[in-house]
């Protein structure tokens, strides 16, 4: 699914407008007409409604709501937000509209004007879209921190009033509405994708309002949310004249004393993967370990009882993956170093192996379409930058995976897949269950095992950021959200 800015969203707007043809006020009418219906489908009459209203859009849209959940027989309150000395046309139509069903609009010039709240009321925000390009100020902040303070439930429409659409850090938040749900058209927004905006949202539902298809389809963008239907028909089916040997061999180098666990994850998710083969390499005190846990790998030793000192890369591997558990020893390093000389496969970096290659500055030696795996912290060593926003964090992910042209996924709530074209595809699955540790080794050995079946890098990283997150929802589910542990989450793998 594409993600647009602001200005592309106005213009599919505009284009849906002129193509379809329906006037703008018909289209605030759709979107309203949608909205509605998904709120009556979630709350009963026993619910009163406070709708707030800019005296934009977006209020305009507020306003054909609050005719429509009148209509339906719900208790409903009106405020118009006086923000500006006059509103736009769509505004000024669904007032009119509003008094056609004899429902007043209270317009609301300061805080102390706000309505008295019961345990009943849900407040609907319709204050402001996505054309906010500015802190709030004066009586928008004001009733922003009115709701916040009020109300234990909210809807806002579109977007939080207070937060920005687009990926602009220059943009500092002073108040937000802190929604219970989001009822976005069309598409989520930028802003719902990255940390410290995207927390404002609270659940987010789509509404489909039938913008123009040929113009979203037209208009470029750098930014995608990958859904279950994006990832269909990546993964081939298995032919029914086929053996272990045409679904590719991976090799796991990881673990170290006391991270052998890490190998283990990595294992059992490259296998469930379905790589046809599966070898890991460990340190030799972990043979036992790992044939136990994983019987149906293959073990390759290292010479070291504790850490990994040399990597042999066997014949006929098809991907490596490298890190989860490895440690921080120089000799570990060294057999990194070799083995970046070596491989001519596709390889996958995560953990240790991007904090040796971090302090030791060894990028220069990274072969080209490598995925590389860190969590915030992780990249930070990679960077050497202490950055202050997710915004910024994205878009150095950005430079690094042009720069180096790789692969970066970057791990978190909508891991950000970043390739050497500039493109990011944010992953619109997993759970907050998965905040836990070895969810990342199961990560890696996952995408290793797909990068070893043939699947191109950048689709093998999308692919396993998807399914693995997709694991996630659906242990989170059975096991409730505060039991899931990462190993929990190769069962799930399908």
């Amino acid at each position: 699914m594409k993600l647009f800015s602001a200005s592309q969203i106005r213009e599919i707007d505009q284009a849906t407008i002129e193509n379809e043809p329906i006037s703008s006020i018909d289209l605030v009418e759709r979107a309203a007409s949608t909205c509605s219906d998904w709120i009556i489908e979630a709350y009963d009459h026993s619910v009163s409604f406070h709708v707030f209203c800019g005296m934009g859009n977006n209020g305009a849209d507020g306003l054909a709501i609050a005719r429509h959940l009148a209509l339906a027989g719900y208790s409903v309150q009106v405020f118009a937000i006086a923000h500006r000395s006059s509103g736009t046309s769509n505004f000024t139509r669904n007032i009119e509209r509003l008094a056609e069903v004899k429902l007043d609009v209270h317009y609301v010039n300061a805080k102390k004007e706000m309505p008295e709240v019961d345990e009943t009321a849900v407040a609907i925000d319709a204050i402001l879209g996505i054309g906010l390009d500015k802190p709030l100020r004066g009586i928008l902040k004001d009733v922003v921190q009115a709701i916040q303070e009020g109300y234990d439930h909210v809807i806002s429409i579109d977007v939080p009033t207070g937060l920005p659409s687009d990926l602009d850090s220059t943009i500092k938040l002073s108040e937000c509405v802190e929604a219970t749900h989001t009822l976005t058209f069309q598409f989520p927004k930028l802003s719902f994708m990255v940390a410290g905006l995207g927390e404002y949202t609270g659940d987010v539902h789509v509404m489909d309002i039938g913008l123009d298809e040929e113009k979203i389809h037209d208009i470029d963008t750098p930014y995608h949310l990958t859904t279950g239907y994006d990832v269909v028909g990546i993964r081939q089916d298995r032919k029914a004249f086929s053996h272990k040997g045409d679904y590719g061999h991976a090799l796991i180098a990881a673990g170290h004393k006391g991270m052998l666990g890490a190998a283990v994850l990595a294992t059992k998710a490259c296998l469930r993967s379905g790589a046809g083969l599966v070898t890991t390499h460990i340190p030799s005190m972990g043979c036992d370990v790992l044939q136990i846990s994983a019987p149906e790998a293959m073990v390759q030793l290292d010479h070291s009882e504790t850490s990994i000192t040399s990597i042999p890369i066997p014949k006929r591997i098809t991907a490596v993956g490298i890190g989860p558990g490895l440690g921080r020893e120089k000799s570990s390093f060294n057999a990194l170093t070799a083995l970046l000389e070596d491989v001519q496969v596709p390889l996958l970096i995560d953990a240790d192996a991007l904090h040796l290659m971090s302090i030791t500055d060894s990028w220069s030696k990274l072969p080209a379409n490598s995925v590389l795996t860190p969590h915030a912290g992780e990249f930070h060593t990679m960077t050497g930058v202490e950055f202050g926003d997710s915004i910024s964090r994205l878009e150095a992910a950005r430079r690094w995976a042009k720069d180096h042209h790789c692969i970066v996924l970057l791990k978190g709530a909508y891991s950000a897949i970043c390739d050497s074209s500039g493109n990011v595809y944010f992953n619109g699955s997993g759970h907050p269950a998965m905040a836990a540790g070895g969810s990342g080794d199961v990560l890696s050995g996952l995408i290793t095992g797909l990068l070893a079946q043939g699947i191109a890098p950048l689709k093998a990283a999308i692919l396993g950021a998807w399914l693995h997150g997709r694991a996630g929802e659906e242990v989170a589910i059975d096991r409730g959200e505060h039991a899931v542990v990462a190993s929990d989450l190769i069962d799930y793998l399908s």
